[in-house]
């Protein structure tokens, strides 16, 4: 078990590319590869904060994910994330 320093949260914008677009929270496998919570989304001027595990995530959304460090290097390796 990795004991995970501090928590991140951190906003990854959603374009055409990306694995999670056209797929449900449920579905979109963030949980389960990188150990992150879906805490909100930030569509055009609507904020979804705890949204369903069944709203689906479109392209040009900023999905707010909330995990560990682990996440966060998980995420640059996949390119994911800039590393600062």
């Amino acid at each position: 078990v990795v004991k995970e320093r501090q928590i991140v949260c951190l906003p990854l914008k959603i374009d055409a590319d990306s694995p999670f677009a056209r797929k449900s929270i449920k579905n979109c496998g963030i949980r389960q590869q990188y150990k992150a919570t879906i805490i909100g989304i930030e569509r055009g001027d609507l904020p979804i904060i705890n949204p369903d595990i069944e709203t689906v995530i479109r392209r040009e959304d900023i999905i707010w994910v909330m995990g560990g460090d682990s996440m966060v290097k998980w995420m640059i390796a996949d390119d994911l994330l800039q590393e600062r």
